[in-house]
């Protein structure tokens, strides 16, 4: 049985990072608002029982018109308890109290609905259950909408303490009994796979790990897209047409179906020799589906898709500039649940292949796509983000609209150190370098680390015991190398360390003792992103930092609806057109055309790194460029379109004959 790097308790991980605590603490404080029992007006009503509150929530969640029931209170729970899990004192305690409504208030409909409907028992839903598997009755996508509050009690049993965290197991079981049965009793079962059905096998794989129901474990089975993966495991490209976050979630199940059986010897042992090897075609495709996402349909803020859809490979240029500027037009690139889920995804890579590719991109996209979508002032987050010149972030209300991406941000926004560390039974290993701490108690170590990368190189950390008694005599730690730093640098109790004589496969790999003073320099520098099928359309990036230009502040609140209540940032004449001389020569030494100046205060008020362009025309020669996750209320580009002068010129005295 292989061993797997181990996740480690959020409750052991303390953020200390400025900007992912606000961002956090704005996330907490919107759970604190929401009530539960508003959430649950529709689980009522569909089990038979008076709802507790006048009306429930609108938006996505109403109850006439084209909605998504439950789905956001299934992002709700785990917002809740990812919370709670992270949270002391009053906060922690506000939290639980949320957490305890909003499951027994599951548990009371899904006892009430079995009563009424006892050839259905199991089944806890905010819409009937005949909008099953593809909808009816302007409910839309059923099944992803169940899969969100399965998910959400699997959190809860996770990390709620004492009864509630069997209680809402229980529910999660009576309810993966019940779909199992379901399913079963279909002309056609197939036809499950049909539709958008979220991360069902997944949930369903992680139900099974923890209650060891074969019946669940047939379940997940049922939304097991095999023709696809099998595909994908091959290496084909077949994501062209693809929604995107359809997608995304059903390879993570399928790579949930590889460790669940992996990692449990006994549940290993009891496959047939040719079901073991088969187990591995679920690895490849999730391996090779996430090659193919972050390679060939991947922005320069890790973000994916357009119009919610996957497009040929190498096309992210056309997708984004193509001129549309109604309905998901060039402003619906990069979807947020797209990369909350493939950051889903790349943790649980990463976990079983300590591959370092996995941790540089997810450093990416946690701050150029994550921490991006959310207005660090009211904590409000986007559907899409823009990579078009001109458009700005639209962020959601707090009240009438409810999107999945809002749901998502509930889960991303609290659980941010929830990939700065792992374990295994020999060595703690750091990936992200965000001010933190990692306490160990089983060995009484503490290891805090002090980082603002890429803003200042040096990467302070500590080691010092938890308490007076005896700390374990030494340590391992492995310090993941981005592939952004120049060249890494190593001082150990300021004795100067030969760090290339300790890299290896991107790690350095150190022993440590509480009293241990390391630093670790990680100097940054500017490089340009230009990967797309046009070389001369770039985004430049330094360190892991996306950079930014600000274009206009004007009239930034302008959007219209398209698709289901979702706001659009409507279209501006604004343009990212770099006039310069030679821009292949101009790309090679960008290190010298993108310049760090001194740090000052942005259009929003907050103090940010800064750049300047050199070798430039006139009216980029006094632009600033910034990073992208903190610039919110202005038009803006990632992109700049590189436009050789002198081809300008002859263009226009060609026009003039």
């Amino acid at each position: 049985m292989p061993e797997h790097l181990a996740e480690v308790d959020p409750g052991r991980v303390t953020l200390l990072d400025p900007y992912m605590v606000n961002a956090r603490e704005l996330t907490v404080s919107y759970l604190l608002r929401l009530d539960p029992e508003r959430f649950l007006y529709g689980f009522y009503v569909h089990s038979g029982l008076p709802p507790r509150t006048t009306t429930g929530y609108g938006g996505w969640e109403r109850q006439e018109g084209a909605r998504f029931p439950g789905h956001f209170f299934g992002h709700y729970l785990s917002g809740l308890a990812q919370a709670y899990a992270t949270s002391e004192g009053p906060t922690a305690r506000e939290l639980l109290n949320r957490l305890t409504v909003a499951v027994r208030g599951l548990h009371e409909c899904q006892t009430a609905y079995a009563e009424l409907h006892p050839g259905e028992a199991g089944y806890v839903s905010a819409f009937p259950i005949e909008a099953l598997p593809a909808g009816a009755d302007d409910v839309i996508v059923p099944f992803y909408n169940l899969h969100k509050v399965l998910a959400g009690l699997l959190s809860a049993h996770r990390y709620a303490p004492g009864e509630l965290r069997e209680d809402a197991l229980l529910i999660a079981s009576r309810f993966g009994s019940w779909l199992n049965g379901w399913a079963s009793r279909q002309a056609d079962p197939a036809h499950i796979l049909a539709t958008e059905y979220g991360g069902m096998n997944d949930a369903l794989y992680e139900l099974f790990a923890r209650t060891r129901n074969p019946d669940h474990l047939r379940a997940a089975e049922y939304f097991d897209e095999i023709v696809l993966f099998e595909r994908l495991a091959e290496g084909d490209d077949v994501l062209d047409g693809l929604h995107a976050n359809t997608t995304i979630p059903k390879l993570i199940g399928a790579l949930t179906r590889y460790t669940t059986l992996v990692e449990d010897g006994a549940l290993l042992r009891a496959l047939s020799p040719e079901e073991q090897q088969r187990l591995g075609m679920y690895r490849r495709a999730a391996e090779s589906f996430w090659r193919l996402v972050v390679e060939h349909h991947t922005y320069a803020n890790g973000g994916n898709s357009q119009a919610e859809h996957f497009h040929t490979p190498n096309s992210l240029f056309a997708s984004a500039m193509r001129g549309q500027t109604t309905e998901y037009g060039d402003n619906s690139t990069c979807e947020g649940c797209n990369e909350y889920n493939m950051l889903k995804l790349t943790r649980a890579l990463f976990r079983i292949s300590e591959d370092p590719r996995y941790s540089d991109y997810y450093e990416t996209t946690l701050v150029n796509s994550i921490l991006a979508s959310q207005d660090p002032s009211t904590g409000m987050v986007t559907y899409f983000q823009p990579m078009a010149p001109g458009y700005a972030k639209v962020f959601g209300h707090e009240l009438d609209e409810f999107w999945c991406d809002q749901g998502t941000a509930l889960e991303s926004f609290t659980k941010l150190g929830e990939a700065i560390y792992f374990e295994s039974p020999d060595e703690v290993t750091v990936t992200q370098f965000r001010s933190s701490t990692f306490t160990d108690r089983v060995r009484n170590l503490r290891i805090r680390v002090d980082a603002d990368v890429p803003a200042h190189e040096v990467v302070s950390i500590s080691v010092e015991a938890v308490d007076d008694s005896e700390a374990t005599p030494a340590r391992t730690v492995r310090l993941r190398v981005p592939e952004w730093c120049t060249r890494p640098a190593l001082t150990i109790n300021n004795t100067v360390v030969d760090v290339d004589a300790l890299v290896d496969r991107q790690w350095i790999t150190i022993s440590v003792h509480a009293g241990d003073s390391i630093e670790y320099r990680l100097p940054a520098a500017v490089q340009v992103v230009d990967d797309t099928e046009n070389h001369d359309w770039v985004a430049f990036r330094y360190g892991p930092v996306l950079l930014a230009a600000e274009l206009s502040r004007d009239d930034v609140d302008s959007t219209y609806e398209a698709g289901v209540l979702v706001r659009m940032s409507r279209h501006t004449n604004l343009h990212s057109t770099v006039r310069l001389s030679n821009p292949s020569l101009w790309k090679r030494h960008v290190r010298e055309n993108v310049v760090r100046i001194e740090d000052g205060p942005n259009g929003d008020g907050r103090i940010t790194m800064r750049f300047a362009l050199n070798n430039v025309q006139a009216e980029w020669q006094h632009s600033v460029l910034e990073p992208y996750y903190s610039l919110c209320r202005a038009r803006y580009a990632t992109y700049f379109t590189l436009v050789d002068d002198f081809t300008l010129v002859d263009d226009a005295d060609a026009a003039k004959k």
